[in-house]
């Protein structure tokens, strides 16, 4: 028992306290049941998603301290509060820690580096070596109950907290900006939606700790917990439009949930018969309205699974169509390569000619259906990559090679430099890369009627990257023409009239293929008839 103790009955429940303002369960509660409903359904249903799991422990994070915040507000035992204001301290970092994670995995689908975990850890591990001792907190006020905090709760964990904020802050503004200039609108939605619900919640939550330790108002300053009700709605929102987490039908029911008890929690602060009239008609045209919205993803849920199936059945056709169209081709290339070799001599000059045309016709149909198969399959992230170490060079210098007949052809100058004696070693798939390379260097040969090829292939040693250029002489590239040239079928608006074959495909597929082995495919032209330039950088092999 304790020999001194703070001037009110002791609790009950843990969390009922004459202490407590009647407010603040309203603020606490709310938030901590919606936390806990979506923390555990991450953990049961997102085992094989990282950043699900990362969102779980930050929301079970916030219950256990909107818990424990509650208890110290209604605990009249020192010790307690002294043990337990010391956990609290260490929760809160770990929230905004967490969250960082969360929306680094969630956007980029990868973790941190080496280096900055440690960081991270060598901050959390210099806080558990301070957590016990008086730089932390030195005592408590018996009049209120409310430790005596130290250096450490009032600066070092507010810096931790105010960094991840800010370093939050500029990863969602440099990712939007990002997605905005590759224009993936659906990705940029999903990163300021998640981004604004995420540091709206860490604000509000930061400034009702900043101002309750600073001030020592800490009964304002726990409103500021209305956050995260806000950040539950606009993760629902995303759930619900974007597919995140998979999990549509729990979202909308969560949204529901939510906006049911911040109405209703209102009937324990009304004082006027209208105010309550008004209340529950807002109430119940919630609870309404949220029914048929439920039921509504309820169906939408049903529709979505009647066209993945059919979905899946026309996957299937495309396999089987694919197979025989390749079937076809493949013995008919063989038959146009059999008389072009083995019986050349047979066939007058003319037949020749026809044979020629023919194979050359027969290749550029493989290579239209290839390129929209392939299309289909990065849309829809089918390809698997058989990433090896590969010397760039003998492969760029093999392709370079392989077309040099096709540009003579022509009548165009054909120039190859490479600036190093050294093999180049990368990491990355043969054919894929191979694909990126002759795609490149055939555009530029079929968009230049006269003039030069110029390939090059160098590394830069500062940024540790292989580059390889094509610049040709061609029909150039015009401002409306660099905003479309690497999305699906985009082309320039005078590619098809100087290629009939042109799909608009091959430059779509490079860009996807290229930026899978964290590399960028750009280009650069100066207008109309003035060529264009098309350089690939690709990561050494570290």
């Amino acid at each position: 028992m304790d020999a001194l103790l703070c001037p009110w009955e002791p609790a009950q429940f843990l969390i009922v306290s004459e202490n407590i303002p009647t407010l603040l369960y309203y603020s606490h509660i709310p938030s901590m049941v919606l936390a806990l409903i979506l923390g555990i359904f991450l953990f049961k249903k997102g085992t094989k998603d990282v950043s699900s799991r990362l969102l779980a422990v930050t929301l079970l994070l916030f219950v256990f301290w909107a818990f424990l915040d509650l208890f110290l507000w209604a605990t009249n035992s020192p010790n307690q509060v002294i043990f337990w204001w010391s956990i609290i301290i260490l929760v809160e970092p770990l929230i905004y820690i967490f969250s960082l994670y969360f929306i680094k995995i969630f956007i980029d689908k990868k973790n941190f580096s080496f280096k900055f975990n440690f960081g991270v850890t060598f901050l959390i591990g210099l806080l558990l070596l301070v957590l016990p001792t008086v730089y932390n907190l030195s005592g408590v006020y018996l009049s209120d109950c409310v430790a005596v905090e130290g250096p450490l709760a009032l600066y070092y964990v507010y810096i931790i907290e105010i960094l991840v904020a800010i370093f939050i802050t500029a990863f969602c503004i440099r990712r939007y900006l990002q997605s905005a200039k590759e224009k993936n609108n659906t990705q940029s939605k999903k990163i300021l939606l998640v981004g604004v619900g995420l540091l709206l919640f860490l604000l509000a939550f930061s400034f009702g700790n900043i101002v309750g330790s600073f001030t020592l108002e800490w009964t304002v300053a726990q409103f500021g917990l209305i956050g995260m009700p806000l950040f539950i709605i606009f993760l629902s929102y995303v759930i619900v439009k974007y597919k995140a987490f998979n999990m549509k039908l729990l979202s909308s029911q969560l949204l529901v949930m939510a906006l049911a008890i911040l109405i209703g929690a209102q009937f324990f602060f009304i004082e006027s018969q209208t105010n309550f009239i008004l209340n529950a008609i807002g109430f119940f045209l919630v609870i309404f309205s949220g029914y048929f919205l439920i039921k509504s993803v309820k169906q939408l849920e049903k529709k979505k699974e009647e066209l993945r199936i059919s979905n899946e059945r026309q996957r299937s056709l495309m396999r089987f169509i694919n197979h025989q169209v390749k079937g076809f081709f493949t013995r008919s290339k063989i038959i146009f390569d059999s008389l072009q070799n083995d019986h050349k001599k047979e066939l007058s000059e003319e037949v020749q000619k026809l044979v020629t045309v023919g194979f050359d016709t027969n290749k550029e149909a493989v290579d239209m259906v290839k390129s929209l198969l392939d299309a289909a399959n990065l849309e829809k992230g089918t390809i698997e990559y058989q990433k090896v170490a590969l010397n760039f060079k003998l492969l760029v210098e093999e392709t370079v090679e392989s077309l040099r007949g096709l540009a003579e052809n022509k009548n165009l100058k054909y120039v190859y430099d490479v600036q190093t004696n050294s093999d180049i070693m990368i990491s990355g798939d043969v054919t894929h890369i191979n694909q990126v390379i002759r795609n490149l260097i055939e555009n530029a040969i079929s968009y230049t009627e006269k003039g030069s090829i110029a390939i090059e292939l160098k590394v830069d040693k500062f940024k540790k990257v292989a580059v390889f250029t094509v610049k040709d002489s061609g029909i150039g590239l015009d401002k409306n023409d660099m905003s479309q040239l690497f999305t699906q079928g985009g082309r320039g608006k005078r590619a098809q009239a100087v290629n009939v074959n042109s799909t608009g495909y091959g430059l779509y597929i490079a860009y996807q293929i290229v930026k899978e082995h964290e590399g960028a495919l750009s280009a650069e032209s100066e207008g109309e008839n003035k060529g264009s330039s098309f350089v690939v950088t690709l990561p050494l092999l570290k």
